[in-house]
């Protein structure tokens, strides 16, 4: 009796437990065709997509992110001027067309004038206009905003450094201007052919400002000096503004509103159902149930009809495939993310004796390259995808078919093809290891070196990753010359808690691209980024001999007024020659082709994998969706349904194939 009691018990729990969009019953959906035309799968009725996740988001405030768990709702919040369709086109979005000026200076917008802002209610709020992009771009300009990614806008709008800095004070001198309602025009500093690309990022969207005014609080405390006399020693009252801080705490113009956030409990999206593209958007829900556990427990809930989609991890894959649940089992599209395998060249370990020893060790090159030839990737990454792990393994900063100049691929520039083929060379590696034995030891480094290696919870095999990662150098290496030892991170705010501090050796962290040119993928490798935190090397080999000065922040040479007095690095002096070719595309690309060589060779990063979201079982469509290499276009549910049934693997190969031949023509 206890049995059946505990047996109905579960089955009212599993029932309840999506329960957040309507009544419970999924509501039929607004698609106007009825079979997914490359496999011909027909679409569901329901239009609820149910999952689970174990990243929770940090904030909605999208002028100031780019942490992916929080740019893949907001994408679905916030509309941008223009996206891509399914074939990465891009196409019209909140922009109905655009015009360019021919020197390539001037770029003009004509809003649609159905777009409008809604609060989480649903309910209107106001016309959707010019004037909120311009407001946005104002706040992302100014220092005291505090926005993760101001150089996507400064160093590109005229004036936008100036205004930075502090430089020039009136913020009506920024290249952005709403000529009318509906009229936005853009004026930059140099021609850029990406720049639509540029446009689908979260700080490029818009901010309607008496809504973010509104949310203006006072300071907790006052800021008058103490014992001063009114008049005297008074500051300018600063306000707190609490935007993004909660769902009711921004505006909507996108495909969806968020109808409940209850962290770690619940995300649950709703369809916008005055979205001004609605006809397009048929999922009519997005549930999110949180569990620290996601992925263990997804598989089975997904088998009772509980969830949609989720993760097969490698620990079950093979028994997915070779048994009855194999009609549901499919692989992912490679998307434009690139996993790196770093050095921390700023260490800040827990144990300050071995991170100081480390950083003697990781500022010797032979010590560098002894792990860059002795990691064997193809191993490693087996966790991802055991049957095929060779497709994941990259040696090249940017992939294959992101950007072509006269149809030639970036990666056929300079000395690239050659570094594609890799490094893993065992002996060379011994012999790299040896020279560093003997040069570490003369410098007092004591073995063996220790190596902290973190991984998200988060995310699916990156433990077994790194377990592989921690046997394969010891193996190759020997564990008296190091001693890499694997910890778990938190699932939330692995970046701000593990990578950002330092507390690591060795660190895989990927990158997306935020446009459509190969300098987006430097980007993180520059001056105050931790991936590496590169220009803390040690050497004056690393250095140009040149001190940063006035002029150069001037001429935009350096887009940070801190760097003036700073030594430049070889590394980024390629960098800047390569972004200062602007007319010539071509010798564009050889210059940055010569700058990842250099970071490549001389072991300052290492590309490790092209990152895919592994296999899956999943009712969700996948190839309507935004094909966008750049941007976060990629993250939206618009013109995404629900299959009656998930693909199986030769089904979703089939469909894939057709895909990308329709893509080609």
């Amino acid at each position: 009796m206890k049995k059946l009691l505990a047996l109905l018990l579960a089955l009212v729990m599993a029932v309840a437990v999506f329960t957040a969009c309507g009544d419970g019953n999924k509501p039929s959906g607004g698609a106007s065709a009825d079979k997914d035309s490359y496999t011909g799968i027909a679409y569901s009725s329901d239009t609820v997509y149910d999952y689970l996740y174990s990243a929770e988001i940090t904030t909605m405030n999208y002028l100031t992110t780019s942490v992916t768990y929080n740019q893949i709702s907001l994408a679905n919040f916030i509309d941008t001027l223009v996206e891509y369709d399914a074939f990465g086109n891009v196409v019209p979005c909140l922009a109905e067309n655009w015009n360019v000026s021919e020197d390539g200076l001037t770029w003009t917008f004509n809003l649609r004038e159905n777009a409008k802002w809604f609060t989480c209610e649903g309910e209107e709020y106001a016309p959707l206009t010019a004037h909120d992009f311009v407001y946005a771009l104002h706040l992302v300009c100014d220092v005291d905003f505090g926005s993760d990614m101001p150089n996507l806008v400064t160093d590109y709008l005229v004036n936008g450094n100036e205004i930075y800095s502090g430089e020039i004070t009136d913020f009506s001198q920024l290249g952005v201007e709403a000529k009318d309602d509906y009229t936005l025009v853009f004026q930059l500093k140099a021609p850029c052919p990406y720049f639509l690309s540029l446009l689908t990022y979260g700080c490029y969207m818009p901010i309607n400002g008496a809504f973010y005014e509104s949310l203006m609080v006072e300071p907790a405390e006052a800021t008058v000096a103490p014992e001063a006399t009114p008049g005297e020693g008074e500051e300018e009252e600063v306000l707190d503004n609490t935007f993004g801080t909660d769902r009711d705490k921004i505006l909507y113009c996108g495909a969806y509103i968020c109808s409940s956030w209850e962290p770690q409990q619940e995300y649950v999206w709703d369809k916008n159902e005055n979205y001004w593209d609605a006809e397009h958007v048929y999922l009519t829900c997005i549930n999110g149930k949180y569990n620290a556990q996601a992925d263990s427990i997804a598989p089975e809930m997904f088998l009772r009809g509980e969830i949609d989609s989720c993760k097969i991890t490698t620990t079950i894959l093979d028994d997915w495939l070779e048994g009855e649940n194999a009609e549901y089992v499919h692989g992912s599209k490679k998307d434009a993310r690139i996993m790196y395998m770093l050095f921390n060249f700023n260490p800040n370990f827990d144990d300050k004796a071995a991170s100081d020893n480390y950083r003697v060790a990781v500022n010797n090159k032979n010590f560098r390259m002894s792990i860059v030839h002795g990691l064997n990737k193809t191993y490693c990454v087996s966790p991802y995808d055991p049957h095929n792990a060779e497709a994941l393994v990259t040696n090249l900063m940017i992939p294959v078919n992101f950007a072509n100049c006269e149809g030639k691929d970036y990666t056929q520039y300079g000395k690239l093809p050659e570094l594609a083929k890799g490094f893993y060379d065992e002996e060379l590696a011994k012999q790299c290891r040896d020279t560093a034995k003997q040069e570490l030891a003369a410098e007092g480094v004591k073995f063996p070196i220790e190596i902290p290696v973190f991984y998200n919870p988060s995310e699916p095999n990156m433990d077994q990753s790194c377990q592989l990662l921690e046997k394969q150098l010891e193996d190759v290496l020997g564990n008296d010359f190091i001693n890499i030892t694997v910890y778990a991170g938190p699932s939330t705010n692995f970046i701000g808690e593990v990578r950002r501090p330092g507390l690591w050796g060795l660190f895989e962290a990927g990158w997306g691209p935020d446009f459509a040119d190969p300098s987006t993928y430097f980007d993180p490798f520059g001056y105050g980024w931790t991936y590496g935190s590169q220009e803390f090397i040690l050497g004056d080999e690393y250095k140009t001999g040149h001190i940063y000065t006035e002029e150069d922040y001037k001429s935009g040479v350096i887009s940070d007024e801190e760097l003036i007095g700073q030594p430049q690095f070889v590394f980024n002096s390629l960098v800047e020659a390569a972004r200062a070719e602007s007319s010539d595309m071509n010798a564009r690309f050889e210059k940055f082709a010569l700058a990842e060589q250099y970071a490549i060779e001389e072991a300052l990063l290492m590309p490790f994998r092209q990152y895919n979201e592994g296999y899956v079982a999943s009712r969700l469509t996948v190839f309507d969706r935004q094909d966008a290499m750049a941007g976060i276009c990629a993250y939206r549910y618009k013109g995404m349904r629900l299959l009656e049934k998930s693909y199986n693997m030769e089904e979703f190969n089939k469909a894939y194939e057709a895909w990308e031949k329709a893509k080609a023509n």
